[in-house]
């Protein structure tokens, strides 16, 4: 990559290890100072984002007014959170964002449109903030399910294998922000390559 980021986003499946990889990273670990960093996720722990786990409990939405759902968080996320930490000069990570929208809920819309990457993605311009860098945890479905220790809609063998597929084609057409970790490694190892991967790639002073 040719540029600096501070926006960093973490994606992968469910069971992919990468909320227990945000929890685990610190601001020494990519080099920076700890009133440098902001980690932070979506679903928001916000009015919406709470509605939204509720919802993914008991799949008590339809598709569309979940994906309506999920952008009216991200919006409220980005005015509230991510831009005052970004102009502040802060490295914001986080734990899911636009991509993992796009992955999962393209999953759900099939047959609405052509391209339901592209449907969704075009959803959330202008007004999105993209991100500066992207780190897939890129985990076999088989291992992600033996981590899983619910059962919320989305993880089941099939839908895990179609989301991922949807990943791998995000990564190819945002191949310039994008970099793709084995996430079928130990947490310890992906910990390691994820900080040095950030490190190389941030902006080091306030």
């Amino acid at each position: 990559m040719d540029h600096k980021s501070n926006l960093i986003t973490i994606e992968g499946i469910d069971g992919s290890g990468k909320s227990t990889l945000v929890d685990a990273l610190s601001a020494t670990d990519i080099g920076i100072e700890p009133d440098r960093l902001c980690k932070t996720r979506e679903p928001t722990n916000d009015a919406i984002g709470r509605l939204i786990r509720e919802q993914l409990a008991d799949d008590s939405f339809s598709t569309i007014s979940e994906l309506h759902l999920f952008v009216a968080d991200h919006a409220h996320h980005i005015e509230t959170t991510i831009n005052p930490a970004l102009e502040n000069g802060t490295v914001v990570l986080c734990d899911r964002y636009l991509d993992s929208r796009i992955a999962y809920q393209a999953v759900g819309l099939e047959g609405i449109s052509e391209d339901l990457l592209d449907y969704i993605y075009d959803l959330h311009q202008p007004w999105t903030k993209n991100p500066d860098l992207t780190l897939l945890i890129d985990t076999d479905p088989t291992t992600a399910i033996d981590r899983l220790s619910t059962a919320e809609k989305f993880e089941t063998m099939s839908l895990l294998e179609k989301i991922r597929e949807n990943y791998i084609e995000l990564a190819r057409r945002h191949e310039d922000r994008y970099e793709i970790v084995d996430g079928d490694q130990s947490p310890e190892t992906v910990k390691q390559e994820v900080a040095s991967i950030i490190s190389e790639n941030i902006e080091t002073a306030a």
